[in-house]
């Protein structure tokens, strides 16, 4: 399990294993190739790079960002392929 805290907010990460079942009353199994999701989560920071640093200690990945006069986005997705964004405060 993975736990990212930020100030007094903390997020639990488990793993479960691809291609185990995601509901054990369906057929359905878990895959990690990179997915959107229902709902897509946007976290502000007052600096976006060291926030990315740290999601990649903890195993995320980086795809990439913008800028510009309003400021600047990280696209990135948690181990599991969940899409999320760090945008700066």
């Amino acid at each position: 399990m993975s736990v990212i805290s930020v100030e007094n907010c903390d997020i639990y990460l488990q793993e479960k294993a691809e291609g185990s079942k995601a509901v054990p009353s369906e057929v359905i199994e878990r895959s990690y190739s990179r997915h959107w999701t229902p709902v897509h989560i946007d976290f502000l920071a007052e600096n976006v790079d060291e926030i990315v640093e740290r999601i990649l200690k903890l195993g995320g990945k980086h795809e990439g960002g913008d800028s510009g006069d309003w400021g600047s986005i990280a696209y990135c997705a948690d181990p599991f392929g969940n899409g999320f964004c760090v945008i700066n405060e």
